[in-house]
């Protein structure tokens, strides 16, 4: 089989694009920390250079067929340097059970590398003219390898870009909505009724009331009570919520002088001495890291 043959080169071309990018663009910045050893370094630049021409040399054949002995050497030291990757995320995973710590993605992208390597070096071995170009099972073959290798990297990189901070935005943004929706319930009660509601029945709310994120919304008393979930994308990349949320308590006046407003516990908690007709939020984290971000102005 000759990858670097026939039209179909242009599929395996197309389809290996994500996953080889994306472990490029990983593993480079360990390689270049690699060069603080030296030896590590080097081979994973070179394994990086060999995967990027073994990848182009779809779409250039002839420098793959002219250069076969270079390439498969770079591909063959990238190897050597997977193999050192995986060491260390494999202790690393043993060490902190994260899926996507910085060490982890190292080692299951060097996993990775070494499943595309072995594709192209396979490929790279026959790239010669008189071999056949690449079957429809080959370009199966490269589908499952393309998504199965592009998965990890691109979280990785979705990781350090910053996506576990919009995703705690989410989960807090889905609380204070929820919240906001609770405490109308409960001011309409209060309004009719001259007191604050018991429980989510009688504010007209499902008991429990939950989202995406949140867990259980409770009104106890006219206080709201909202508790943060384990949601699976947010766990994955180390945002969860979970063991999180914050408490919306109604002001201490008649419900004809309650306003709108929300103002952070803290604050109130310096003025309790006087009477207030703003609503209180208090957030309760289980850890900094992984506390929802809340609205300006809402929670302290």
């Amino acid at each position: 089989m000759n990858l670097y043959a026939g039209p179909r080169r242009w599929g395996l071309f197309v389809l290996l694009a994500p996953c080889v990018l994306a472990t490029d663009a990983v593993l480079l910045a360990w390689s270049l920390l690699g060069l603080l050893l030296f030896v590590p370094g080097v081979l994973g630049l070179a394994g990086l250079a060999g995967l990027l021409l073994g990848w182009t040399g779809l779409a250039a054949p002839g420098f793959v067929r002219r250069h076969r002995v270079l390439v498969g050497a770079l591909l063959v030291a990238g190897l050597c340097a997977a193999v050192l990757g995986m060491i260390l995320g494999w202790s690393a995973h043993s060490a902190s059970g994260h899926d996507l710590a910085y060490l982890v993605g190292l080692g299951g992208t060097s996993l990775g590398y070494a499943a595309i390597a072995g594709f192209f070096l396979a490929g790279v071995a026959r790239a010669h003219e008189d071999a056949r170009a690449p079957a429809r099972g080959t370009l199966a073959l490269a589908a499952v390898l393309a998504l199965a290798t592009a998965l990890l990297p691109v979280g990785v990189l979705l990781f350090v870009s910053g996506l576990p901070k919009v995703l705690r935005q989410m989960q807090g943004e889905e609380g204070m909505r929820m919240a906001r929706e609770a405490q109308q319930a409960v001011m309409r009660y209060a309004l009719a009724h001259g007191v604050a509601p018991k429980d989510n029945a009688s504010a007209g709310l499902p008991e429990p009331d939950a989202g995406r994120y949140v867990r259980n919304l409770r009104i106890a008393d006219g206080r709201i009570e909202v508790a943060f979930g384990a949601e699976m994308v947010s766990s994955l990349f180390l945002a969860s919520a979970e063991g999180a949320g914050f408490t919306l308590e109604p002001p201490a006046g008649t419900p004809a002088s309650w306003r709108w407003q929300t103002v952070p516990a803290q604050e109130s908690d310096r003025a309790a001495a006087e009477p207030t007709t703003h609503w209180r939020c208090k957030a309760h984290v289980a850890a900094l890291d992984h506390a929802p971000i809340y609205p300006r102005g809402w929670c302290n």
